[in-house]
């Protein structure tokens, strides 16, 4: 039963990234603007020994200045500090596009389309992870079924 909890759990988080997914997708139609990149550097995640990148931006929306720190959907996750380095370095300090949500303008993101790679392998992992402990599940509940009705006869 453990299994099966575990298995069903593992489905949760991909959930949520197929709704980031989507969202990258119809960031691409929003409309944009020049931006200033103001901040280029990576910071160490907090508890671990990866890091994260820290870019952040500055964009004008009819006549209102606004901050963003948002790259792309998806989880901001802690990598490699070289990962986190050649994120940032794509967003060196100065002109940069930024796509704004016309509903929302705070809402704003440097890349639209897609989500950053790591996205994809933490789904395929967390995916594969659930299948197996569902198999494993299904497993051990017909092997104990199959041992007591073995004993029942």
């Amino acid at each position: 039963m453990f299994l099966l909890f575990i298995g069903g759990i593992a489905f949760i988080p991909p959930i949520f990234w197929a709704e980031q997914i989507i969202a990258a997708h119809l960031a691409a139609t929003w409309p944009s603007v020049r931006g200033t990149v103001v901040v280029s550097q990576t910071d160490k995640c907090r508890g671990h020994d990866d890091f994260r990148p820290d870019v952040r931006y500055i964009y004008p929306v009819a006549g209102n200045l606004y901050t963003g720190d948002r790259i792309a959907f998806g989880p901001n996750s802690c990598v490699s500090d070289t990962r986190a380095a050649e994120i940032a370095a794509h967003y060196p300090i100065g002109s940069v596009s930024v796509w704004f949500d016309p509903k929302e303008p705070q809402s704003a993101v440097l890349q639209v389309g897609d989500v950053l790679p790591e996205t994809w392998s933490s789904i395929y992992w967390l995916v594969s992870g659930g299948v197996v402990s569902l198999l494993l599940a299904v497993w051990c509940l017909r092997s104990a079924v199959r041992a007591e009705q073995h004993f029942v006869e």
